[in-house]
């Protein structure tokens, strides 16, 4: 059977076609990478620019928190409250850099990406499940706060999975500071988890329900701390993403102080 050869002039369209596609190609390929680049380049920026506002914030916060040996932490909530309305109180988690005022939205996603001083910031800010309620009456207070690279604020949870912190006695108490006083709290659980509901919740149906809530977290521990739970116990959790988020650091305290 004979093969039909295209005529000269339809190879050479053929041809400037091809060269069409590849120059389209190559333009599109240019467009992504400078579009990629000027992302990249964005968020570097939007990361500074938000990082030094969370640093300035730091310093106001400083002036207004003072630590006496005899007296403990002593919090000016008239002036933070200045800054920012909807603080609840000042946590202190000693072998970490969790030292900072605790703020409550009407949601679980405000402070996700907005500072202390409300303006939008992609670090975030420390907060409290807006569930709770700080009246001292609810079983599980829950606070979350990211992951942040420089190791500010609930960044350095992870550290509470080392050997290294939970050998030292003084890292397990801690500090509660609200308006009404200081709670105190001792550690009992530790460990990592995937993301889930259940240990942020906040409502039991039953005494038993709770035990059942108690035993279970603690037996999730990756160190024994030795300390018992019960029905009675009203306990605080702390939460932050670690790695690509697909994991959680975890710490349970309950309370044995409130002054």
């Amino acid at each position: 059977m004979a093969v039909a050869k295209l005529p000269p002039i339809y190879k050479m369209k053929l041809r400037v076609n091809k060269r069409k596609s590849l120059k389209c190609g190559l333009v599109v390929l240019l467009i992504s990478s400078i579009a990629a680049i000027s992302i990249s380049g964005y968020n570097i920026i939007r990361y500074k620019i938000d990082s030094d506002n969370l640093k300035e914030n730091q310093k106001i916060i400083e002036e207004l928190v003072k630590e006496e040996k005899d007296e403990g932490l002593i919090v000016d909530f008239n002036k933070l409250k200045e800054q920012n309305d909807e603080v609840v109180g000042f946590l202190k988690v000693n072998g970490t850099n969790i030292d900072c005022p605790i703020v409550k939205a009407y949601d679980n996603s405000f402070y996700l990406n907005h500072g202390f001083d409300k303006k939008y910031n992609i670090l975030g800010w420390p907060f409290v499940d807006y569930r709770n309620k700080i009246d001292g009456e609810d079983k599980n207070i829950i606070m979350y706060g990211h992951n942040l690279n420089d190791g500010t604020f609930f960044g350095s949870l992870i550290n509470v999975l080392s050997s290294d912190w939970q050998s030292k006695e003084e890292n397990q108490t801690i500090m509660f500071v609200t308006e009404k006083g200081t709670k105190t709290y001792q550690v009992f659980s530790t460990y990592e988890f995937k993301p889930e509901k259940y240990y942020i919740t906040t409502e039991f149906e039953s005494d038993e329900a709770y035990i059942s809530f108690l035993n279970t977290i603690k037996t999730r521990s990756n160190h024994d701390y030795g300390i018992e739970t019960s029905q009675n116990d009203k306990i605080l959790t702390l939460s932050s993403c670690i790695g690509t988020g697909q994991a959680r650091v975890v710490l349970h305290a309950k309370e044995i102080n409130n002054s």
